[in-house]
């Protein structure tokens, strides 16, 4: 059986060319797309077509060699295998390829492949031999009119191929609307295909069968025109590298999000429905058009938008202008896309449409600044009656003895005292959020100092101990009115809330470099504050001690003067045992 394998001749050598260097070709490309470009289901499946392509024409040329019928037929047994499932993997892939991968489930696969592991068990086996019949040019070939199972096969095989046909040209057809590389790469696909299933159709089953003429097996050697598209397809359209339309486009185009892809000439690759459904212009008034150009932003936005392929993602919000003509305002992510080589070969991008965000936002800063000026307004407005109430009770306690009277009169001067801080404090929380830092160099250790003196008028100030360690040297440049804010605010807490019962009331004052920042911590070891209080301290209006008396702004004013300066400030404290404020505030800040 050995040697009738290898019973070659070489009388009919220029036919078996004719197989063998497109077999050689297809062999390249199997091993390229196979071991060298990254695996998808797409990439394998068509690995595997070209695989059965390479054994379907070194089938033909191994007849073409063979000496003997039964050196034919024994490779025919062998490598009938290639011809048979060209068909299969031609659809299975032209189903991935085409973007049709819900078609191919298990029950179609099984149906596609079926049919053909049948077949071919059938030629291998031996169970239907083939009528050979030896042509002067083209040595053995297969006669279609001996067997009415060779016959149904060579149909069967070409009406499979018409349907292949029929995918990869209805696909080109739809991505006319896609990116211009998607375009070319379908379409050199279904041409490739298209030419040698045309050919070999005619001459290798119509022909012979419906005219009895001899058929013209030159099927294999056309299918080099496939062959020919597929390497260009790779090497000048780079089909298999990465491409969006790799991801699946229902995944993209139900998405809540916008989609986007350009290279690195600002030009659009690919965009999803939602892209223009918010921008409200479709794909081809899109692709292939410059961003910048196509969607007019401001000056300033165009600088962004060329400064958008970059090394680095980004997140900017901006307006654009819808087709209708009206401005949106949008939220875009941007991520550099990379080659192989780690080479930026464009930006992909998600795009949200904000517009309702931003004027609820827009309204929301109103309504702010509304607030604000009310609160601005009646406090300055509401200072001048308390002050005459005021010079009122100092008038009447001058005429009036009545003890019980006295005593009204100093809880209505209590309460109007009360009422003057709340507005106060309430006009240093607008001065806070809303005015503009003064920046100054200032000494941290004079001005602690100088906050001190200005304080020493509160009750048993002269009995805590008040331990101060800063460097004489230590500057910090800031804003000097917030600085004191903050640190006078803090002290006043410090010393108002003393466990009187202590053995000796202490706070300590420290300040040092840390980090990049100014590091000043306040302790005390007054009444502390409970673990539940901790974090709800910094809010407005909130008095963690119950025997409070102060307006429950003081720490709020605090918080938000120091996030005003780009800082941060931290507490740490025990109920009964003290607390500690440590504020974190920048060397230096813009003014």
């Amino acid at each position: 059986m050995i040697s009738t394998l290898f019973s070659f001749t070489l009388d009919n050598w220029q036919a078996a060319l004719f197989s063998f260097i497109p077999a050689l070709v297809n062999l390249c490309i199997f091993i390229y797309v196979y071991f060298l470009v990254p695996k998808t289901k797409t990439t394998t499946t068509f690995s595997l077509f070209v695989l059965s392509l390479f054994v379907w024409q070194m089938h033909e040329t191994m007849m073409r060699l063979s000496l003997t019928a039964q050196t034919a037929i024994l490779w025919n047994q062998l490598l009938n295998v290639g011809s048979s499932f060209i068909v299969p993997f031609g659809l299975h892939f032209a189903l991935i390829f085409t973007r049709r991968e819900k078609l191919a489930n298990s029950s179609l696969l099984l149906f596609l492949y079926l049919p053909y592991v049948f077949l071919s068990l059938i030629v291998s086996s031996g169970i239907n031999q083939p009528g050979l019949v030896h042509h002067p040019f083209w040595s053995w070939q297969m006669d279609s009119d001996i067997s009415f199972i060779n016959q149904f096969r060579s149909l069967w095989i070409s009406a499979t191929a018409f349907v292949i046909l029929l995918l990869l040209f209805s696909y080109a057809w739809q991505c006319r609307k896609q990116p211009n590389v998607t375009l070319k790469q379908s379409t050199l696909i279904a041409i490739g295909f298209a030419i040698p299933t045309v050919q070999g159709t005619a001459t290798q089953v119509i022909i012979p069968i419906f005219t009895q003429l001899d058929s013209i097996p030159v099927a294999s050697t056309f299918m080099t025109c496939f062959s020919i598209c597929t390497i260009i397809a790779i090497r000048k359209y780079e089909m298999f590298r990465f491409s969006p339309i790799e991801i699946p486009q229902t995944i993209f185009n139900n998405m809540a999000e916008g989609i986007s892809i350009v290279n690195n000439n600002y030009m659009v690759q690919y965009i999803n429905d939602k892209f223009c459904q918010i921008t409200g212009y479709s794909p081809e008034e899109l692709l292939e058009k410059p961003t910048y150009q196509l969607l007019p932003y401001s000056k300033e936005d165009k600088e962004l938008m060329r400064s958008m392929i970059g090394s680095i993602s980004s997140t900017y919000e901006l307006k654009m202008r819808h087709k209708s003509g009206k401005m949106i305002w949008v939220k875009i992510s941007r991520s550099p896309i990379k080659d192989n080589k780690g080479h930026i070969v464009g930006s992909t991008g998600i795009i949200m449409d904000i517009t309702l965000r931003k004027e609820a936002v827009l309204k929301l800063h109103e309504k702010q600044e509304e607030l604000n000026l009310f609160i601005y307004k009646s406090s300055h407005d509401l200072r001048s009656p308390l002050s005459s109430i005021e010079g009122l009770i100092q008038l009447a306690r001058k005429e009036i003895r009545d003890k019980t009277t006295l005593s009204y009169f100093e809880k209505i001067e209590a309460c109007n005292k009360r009422m003057k801080s709340v507005l106060l404090d309430l006009s240093q929380v607008i001065k806070i959020t809303k005015g503009e830092t003064v920046t100054s160099t200032i000494n941290v250790n004079n001005e602690i100092d100088e906050i001190l003196q200005s304080i020493s008028y509160l009750e048993n100030f002269g009995e805590i101990d008040i331990q101060s360690k800063i460097n004489s040297h230590l500057t910090l440049n800031t804003d000097r009115s917030l600085f004191n804010s903050i640190i006078q605010n803090i002290l006043v807490n410090a010393i108002k809330y003393q466990r009187y019962n202590a053995t000796r009331s202490y706070i300590k004052i420290e300040a040092k470099i840390f980090n990049g920042f100014t590091k000043i911590a306040v302790s005390d070891n007054g009444q502390g504050i409970s673990e539940e209080s901790c974090p709800r301290v910094f809010e407005m209006f909130y008095r963690g001690n119950i025997h409070s008396q102060g307006t429950g702004l003081g720490l709020y004013i605090v918080k938000n003067a120091v996030e005003k300066l780009g800082g941060h400030i931290t507490l740490t404290s025990e109920l009964d045992k003290g607390s500690t404020f440590t504020v974190f505030l920048p060397i230096s800040i813009e003014q």
